[in-house]
């Protein structure tokens, strides 16, 4: 399979192209040709670029031993931005939730400060400076009821980085958070559940919510092989949301004590 992959990715196709032909994930046809030195820059992947014969001989050598150099420089970032890190994978367990990718880096917009602050210091110390916006909402007026309702102000944190956009983009894959060792699937699960989780005091439930159903069994597996907690999900019929609970007074203060959620009004009181 290797052999097929590293040849069709000479021919010019993408990561998922090369995938689909070959059956596997893309995460995968990515590593394979790391480990050649055949990886496109962001500019040579583009969408309609056509690789000239020069090109495509530079690639064949592998652009480590290349005498060509090819795309934009690399932004200096703090630390090698590949390495397993809690800072890393509590970044990725938030763009499984809240967080996303843009155009130019990743980004997150929350309400709560606290998981803001911790978003940039995890994303500061992998990668580099941040920048935060503080956005006031103006008031939402509802054209069905004709009422105005007041709207809390926000906390934009983003990141400008090409190189870290296109690295995350490949890592965020259930086959990269499984392969995770024990003590970073925990840094996974909290930037997940500070993004999608809450705690009911009422029923004394953690309560998990995601669109994705590959996500919410993520979510369970780890809980299940890392604390033994075997919860429940269905999809909710009016908004298409997942919704996975558990709630037993041991399993709850299990949750806390080891997942250590960011976001204060989350918490037991």
């Amino acid at each position: 399979m290797e052999d097929s992959i590293i040849n069709l990715y000479k021919q010019g196709k993408s990561l998922k192209q090369v995938a689909d032909i070959v059956g596997c994930h893309k995460s995968r046809v990515w590593r394979t040709c790391r480990k050649v030195g055949i990886i496109r820059s962001v500019s040579e992947a583009s969408k309609g670029k056509v690789l000239s014969e020069a090109h495509r001989k530079n690639i064949s050598k592998g652009l480590r031993n290349s005498d060509k150099k090819i795309g934009n420089p690399r932004k200096s970032l703090n630390s090698d931005y590949k390495e397993l890190t809690s800072e890393l994978a509590y970044i990725v367990g938030v763009l499984f939730g809240d967080g996303y990718i843009y155009s130019q880096g990743i980004g997150l917009e929350v309400i709560d400060k606290d998981f803001a602050d911790e978003f940039a210091r995890c994303v500061k110390i992998q990668f580099g400076e941040v920048n935060i916006y503080y956005i006031k909402k103006k008031p939402l007026l509802d054209w069905r009821n004709g009422k105005t309702y007041q709207r809390k102000p926000t906390y934009m944190i983003r990141f400008g980085s090409i190189v870290a956009k296109e690295f995350l983009k490949i890592i965020e894959t259930v086959e990269w958070v499984s392969n995770l060792p024990t003590a970073l699937k925990i840094d996974f699960l909290r930037g997940l559940w500070d993004s999608d989780g809450c705690y009911s005091s009422k029923v004394n439930q953690i309560l998990f919510y995601n669109k994705d159903e590959n996500i919410i069994k993520l979510y369970a597996n780890i809980l299940k092989e890392l604390l033994n907690i075997q919860g429940r999900y269905y999809k909710q019929s009016y908004n298409d949301v997942f919704k996975y609970y558990f709630g037993t007074g041991k399993n709850t203060l299990l949750f806390f004590q080891t997942i250590k959620p960011t976001i204060q009004r989350k918490l037991i009181k």
